[in-house]
C-alpha cells in the first residue's frame, strides 16, 4: 500500500494507467493518521479500477469505521455539542457492543438487538434517540458516498414502542421549594439567582439563557428574543451558536415579576460591568457562567436542601404549570421551541393525560 508520512500528517499514492507512454499518478495528502491515508487509498484504488464505482469490500472493524465517520463527518460537520452527543454514544455504547464486528458483516439483527438491550439495561429514550440518530447517519455514508458497503442494514431497523414510563423522567420543582431556592440565592447575592429566574418563568434552554444577551431582551414590550446558543468548549474557550433547532428562533412574552427582576439585574450590572453585552455574568468578574458553573451550583442546591434539582427541571416545571392551567399544548411547544407539537406531548403525556381526565370530569358535572 502507497502510504507514507510527510511531516505531520500522511498521504498515499496511486499508481494509474500508462498514458502517452508516461504512467500516471494521483496523490493526495493532509491526513491526520496513518489509519485516514489507508482507507482513503482503498476508496480512491476502488474507485479507479471499477471506472466510478465504489463499492469496497473491506475487513474493516466497526469500531474502526465509526472512528473513521466521526472524525470525517462529525467533527466537520456538526456543533461541538453534538460532536459529543456522537462522540459518547460511539465510545460507550456503539464500540463495546459491536466493535469487534467486521463492518460488513453487520446485520439489522445486531443492530435491533443493539436497541433492545439499551432498555433492557434502562436506558432512557432519548439515549436510544442519540444512538439511533448517529448509527443511522453512519450507515447511510458507509454505503454513501463512502462506498465501504454494497447495502445498507440499519434501514430494516426501528425503535420499537418501548414502554416508559414518562413521569419518572420529568422532575418538577414545587413552587414553594423554588420560591426558597429563588430566595437563597437572591440573599446571598449568588449569580444563580438570574439564571433560575429566567428559566422559572421562561422555560429556556440553559445554552439559550447563557447566550442572551441584553440586546435580545425588550422590557418595555415585556419580550426575550431567542437568538443564540452558547458552547463551552475547554480551556474556557465558547462560541456562540445558533439555537437547538429552526424552530428555536422564537420571541417569548415575560411577565411582570421576571420584567421587574431584570430591570434591576440590568441597572446594576451597567453600573458594575458597562462593557458586558451578557445578561447572566457574575456579579464579581463580569466573566459569563458557563454550564460547569451551573452544574456546580445544581449540586450546592441538592445538598442545600435536600432535594433532586438540575436547572433543567425548572424548563420541564414550567411547561408542566403552563398546561395544567389551561394553556394550549400548541402554544406551550412554541413556547419551548419544540421542533414539533408531538415532541410536547410525547415528553409531557402525564400531564396530558391528567388533562384529558379532568376534561371528562368537567364533562360528568355539566350532565
Amino acid at each position: 500500500m502507497s502510504v507514507r508520512k510527510r511531516g505531520n500528517t500522511w498521504s498515499w499514492c496511486l499508481e494509474m494507467a500508462v498514458v502517452n507512454g508516461k504512467r500516471q499518478r494521483r496523490e493526495k495528502g493532509g491526513y491526520r493518521t496513518k489509519k485516514e491515508a489507508e482507507l482513503a487509498f482503498i476508496k480512491a484504488r476502488e474507485e479507479y479500477e471499477n471506472c466510478g464505482n465504489v463499492t469496497i469490500d473491506t475487513d474493516m472493524s466497526m469500531a474502526d469505521y465509526m472512528d473513521y465517520f466521526f472524525e470525517n463527518y462529525s467533527k466537520l460537520n456538526l456543533k461541538y455539542y453534538t460532536q459529543n452527543v456522537h462522540k459518547n454514544a460511539i465510545e460507550n455504547h456503539i464500540k463495546p457492543y459491536m466493535g469487534h464486528y467486521r463492518l460488513k458483516s453487520i446485520t439489522p439483527a445486531i443492530l435491533q438487538n443493539f436497541f433492545d438491550d439499551l432498555y433492557k439495561k434502562g436506558y432512557a429514550k432519548e439515549s436510544l434517540k442519540k444512538s439511533y440518530g448517529v448509527l443511522s447517519k453512519a450507515f447511510k455514508m458507509a454505503l454513501y458516498p463512502y462506498g465501504f458497503l454494497k447495502f445498507n442494514p440499519f434501514e430494516h431497523v426501528s425503535l420499537r414502542h418501548y414502554r416508559y414510563n414518562n413521569k419518572k423522567d420529568l422532575r418538577i420543582i414545587d413552587k414553594d421549594i423554588f420560591n426558597k431556592i429563588a430566595m437563597y440565592y437572591k440573599q446571598e447575592d449568588h449569580y444563580f439567582y438570574i439564571p433560575i429566574m429566567i428559566a422559572y418563568h421562561t422555560g429556556m434552554r440553559r445554552g439559550e439563557i447563557l447566550a442572551l444577551k441584553w440586546e435580545d431582551v425588550d422590557l418595555d414590550d415585556k419580550s426575550i428574543y431567542i437568538k443564540h446558543s452558547i458552547t463551552f468548549k475547554e480551556h474556557g474557550e465558547w462560541e456562540l451558536t445558533s439555537p437547538k433547532t429552526h424552530s428555536s428562533l422564537r420571541k417569548i412574552a415575560i411577565g411582570n415579576t421576571l420584567a421587574n427582576v431584570l430591570k434591576e439585574h440590568k441597572k446594576r450590572m451597567k453600573l458594575l460591568h458597562p462593557n458586558t453585552d451578557f445578561v447572566c455574568i457574575k456579579y464579581n468578574t463580569g466573566k459569563l457562567i458557563t454550564i460547569y458553573d451551573l452544574k456546580n451550583v445544581n449540586r450546592r442546591t441538592r445538598e442545600i436542601f435536600g432535594i433532586g434539582f438540575n436547572m433543567h427541571d425548572l424548563r420541564h416545571t414550567h411547561a408542566t404549570m403552563l398546561l395544567e392551567g389551561g394553556v394550549s399544548l400548541k402554544l406551550v411547544s412554541e413556547r419551548l421551541g419544540h421542533s414539533n407539537i408531538y415532541i410536547t406531548a410525547d415528553i409531557y403525556m402525564h400531564v396530558t393525560k391528567k388533562l384529558e381526565r379532568n376534561s371528562i370530569n368537567i364533562f360528568e358535572s355539566m350532565l
